[in-house]
């Protein structure tokens, strides 16, 4: 179970990812897709939903096996930074880079924590 939850968060933050830098070719090509569940926003929520329970015990259960807390951080600032994108008052273009840079920074806070865990 230990590996598996940030295997999890990385496969969730790929699917972030996916989403993130697809769409906006597939709005393109099929234009009905603006207002399909792939273009709505509850499915940013719903991301960001399962992404933190399951990051936070990545984490916490990293730093209690290899006491290290920088990919605690990482993880803190990748969810940040998604949970930023979203905000409504910010304009659109700020949406897909601050995404990209949070599942980043996210995933390699999994990587990071993955592998201190099988060192320790």
């Amino acid at each position: 179970m230990k590996d598996r939850l940030d295997a999890i968060g990385i496969g969730l933050s790929s699917l972030c990812l996916i989403h993130c830098l697809l769409l906006p070719v597939l709005v393109i090509a099929v234009p009905s897709l603006v207002g399909s569940v792939l273009g709505s926003e509850w499915i940013h929520i719903l991301l960001i939903s399962a992404a933190l329970p399951i990051s936070i015990t990545a984490f916490w259960r990293g730093l209690r096996c290899h006491g290290c807390r920088r990919p605690g951080v990482l993880g803190a600032l990748g969810l940040t930074l998604m949970a930023v994108a979203v905000l409504p008052w910010l304009p659109e273009a700020t949406e897909i880079p601050l995404t990209v840079l949070g599942v980043g920074a996210l995933a390699s806070g999994h990587l990071a924590n993955r592998r201190l865990r099988l060192r320790a």
